[in-house]
């Protein structure tokens, strides 16, 4: 096992991948630096979009019940009442090998863990951060994944770097990845504008224009709130809408072709002229030419 801390020569923003990165090549990873990682026949690429600190949680209780009952060592110390988080994009890139396919490797990580400038290591909390869910690895197909991973520290540590193993369905250890977490990417790369789901409320024109000027958008709506949304007319194929919250959506003339909505919860109102194509497998339905 060995540890890669190299940035790759492009990062994933939030709705753009491959984003060229400004400072010098084969410089250690930072925030918002990506990192490629082989593991378990495929290719992953991983983003670290963010680092927040201080970070709030909202299930702080089972860390504290774990901490009462001694199940967690790492989380015993009265001085641990500060919650940091990482929020990554993860990227299956396909097989390592160049072919093409779906296959089930199914990989799995544990959030990882923080070292703070004192050399201790601090693993992923079982708290999950507010308003952002946990992320594991795509499978080969699957769309990108964005999702955070909070970390339980005493007061005083200052966190310096943050790594990350997966392994796959064999459960073997694979090399790790890590970020420096003591500076931040150039404010002149980061991806600029709203977020997807802001821009929702411009209504569909707007929507639907933004996305034919930007075709290769990699939009990640995956576990949003949409309860109620009127998306009437808007365009929506191939967008990641796994475990999104749609009860009461108007989606009339609405467009999912491509779109990955694996756990969706659809309660749906105006159904008139409702587009949509094998949700459930976007690698298996044609290409949406509209865009």
């Amino acid at each position: 096992m060995k540890v890669i801390n190299t940035a790759d020569a492009a990062f994933d923003g939030e709705t753009e991948n491959d984003v060229p990165r400004a400072a010098a090549a084969k410089a250690p990873a930072a925030i918002g630096d990506a990192i490629i990682l082989a593991t378990g026949g495929d290719r992953m690429k991983l983003t670290l979009l963010e680092f927040v600190d201080p970070a709030q949680v909202g299930n702080p209780g089972i860390d504290r019940l774990l901490q009462s009952i001694g199940k967690d060592e790492n989380q015993l110390k009265e001085s641990y009442t500060r919650y940091v988080a990482v929020r990554l994009k993860m990227r299956n890139l396909g097989a390592a090998d160049g072919t093409r396919g779906r296959e089930g490797i199914v990989h799995t990580c544990t959030g990882g863990r923080v070292i703070d400038s004192a050399g201790r290591e601090h693993r992923a909390a079982w708290a999950s951060v507010a308003g952002c869910a946990s992320v594991g690895p795509p499978m080969r197909g699957d769309p990108s994944k964005i999702g955070c991973y909070a970390f339980h520290l005493p007061a005083d540590a200052v966190v310096a770097r943050y790594r990350l193993a997966i392994n796959d369905t064999g459960g073997d250890a694979r090399d790790e990845v890590e970020w420096i977490l003591t500076r931040t990417m150039p404010a002149k790369t980061r991806a600029a504008g709203p977020r997807p789901i802001d821009r929702l409320a411009d209504g569909a024109d707007a929507w639907n224009a933004w996305r034919r000027a930007n075709p290769r958008l990699d939009i990640n709506l995956a576990e949003c709130d949409l309860r109620g949304r009127d998306l009437t007319g808007f365009n929506l194929s191939r967008i990641n809408l796994r475990h999104t919250q749609l009860n009461g959506a108007v989606l009339s003339d609405a467009i999912l072709a491509g779109a990955e909505a694996t756990s969706a919860i659809f309660a749906l109102v105006g159904l008139s002229c409702f587009v949509i194509v094998d949700v459930t497998q976007p690698k298996s339905v044609p290409q949406d030419r509209s865009l």
